[in-house]
């Protein structure tokens, strides 16, 4: 199904007709209007991340999102994550009163019509969609978005091994499901593998260790002022012989706005090192540095 571009007066009648208005609306809407897609997206970030915003939130910023992701403007092209955004704008205009008392016929017609604009939004949408792309879009929503999370299929080492946003785990493995130990990512920043090479000294047992990075953006619950509305976590996960593992998730950066990368240095500041007992170190540089073990290596072998 070819997705259907709203025009702009459609947009106008969900924003001003369907629901109040809320005070930040203007600012997205005008960067938008003028072309800066990446700054109307970090200003869309800000109000859709916010606490159980589908139930009382403008449905104009969900769905203003979600035609971003579903187009690549200022985002990375991502028709699961614009799915989502569209059914929780779609639930977001059902659940919305209007915004004004309904007195008269036209008033009626013009709020079934914004109604009935949503549904026909996520429908199409939606409809882009495979059958288990859209069953995963249906389960990430309301915040935990996990915008440009792949869903593939990588090399890691020897292993075949499946990353989305149901976590990662070997290939064709029944393995446990990840998604909670993902932790509501609103956004991800980089996917990419790492093998930490054996030193010369290292007992003739030890082999290289392979993990898989993910770096996520998340809402920062209780933040202490604008510069740390966000924060970006780098979690690690083991890709051993029969299983993955994954480690504890560490902060690395709060900021005021989601970048689609890396820090600027983050990688000049990181050391991953194994030692010759096959446990590995990593440490980040800054202030305060921060370092930490990973688990002991797979006692089977993970080459």
């Amino acid at each position: 199904m070819t997705p259907v571009r709203s025009a702009p007066c459609l947009l106008t009648l969900v924003i001003s007709c369907a629901v109040p208005a809320v005070a930040s609306a203007q600012s997205w809407l005008e960067a938008y209007q003028a072309g800066e897609y990446a700054k109307a997206a970090n200003l869309l970030y800000e109000i859709v991340s916010q606490p159980d915003y589908v139930f009382r939130g403008d449905p104009g910023a969900l769905r203003l999102l979600a035609e971003m992701y579903r187009d690549g403007q200022g985002v990375p092209r991502d028709p699961i994550g614009a799915c989502s955004l569209a059914q929780d704008a779609e639930m977001a205009t059902l659940m919305a009163p209007p915004a004004r008392p309904i007195e008269n016929m036209q008033d009626v017609e013009a709020y079934q019509g914004g109604q009935k604009q949503a549904r026909d939004f996520a429908a199409a949408v939606c409809g882009a969609l495979s059958g288990p792309d859209a069953l995963t879009a249906s389960r990430w929503r309301a915040g935990c978005y996990g915008f440009g999370m792949p869903e593939k299929t990588i090399a890691v080492g020897a292993k075949s091994v499946r990353v989305s946003r149901s976590g990662v785990g070997l290939a064709g493995a029944a393995g446990r499901d990840m998604t909670d130990l993902l932790d509501c990512p609103l956004a991800i920043a980089v996917v990419r593998i790492r093998t930490i090479d054996v030193p010369e000294n290292a007992a003739p047992s030890i082999a290289p260790r392979h993990f898989v990075e993910i770096f996520a953006w998340r809402r920062n619950s209780a933040p202490g002022g604008a510069d740390d509305r966000f924060r970006l976590a780098w979690q690690m996960f083991e890709i051993q012989s029969k299983e993955v593992m994954p480690m504890l998730p560490e902060t690395i950066l709060a900021a005021s706005s989601i970048l689609q990368d890396l820090p600027p240095g983050f990688d000049a500041r990181v050391t991953v090192q194994m030692i010759r007992s096959g446990h590995v170190l990593w440490r980040i540089e800054g202030a305060p540095p921060k370092r930490r073990w990973l688990m002991l290596p797979d006692s089977k072998g993970s080459r």
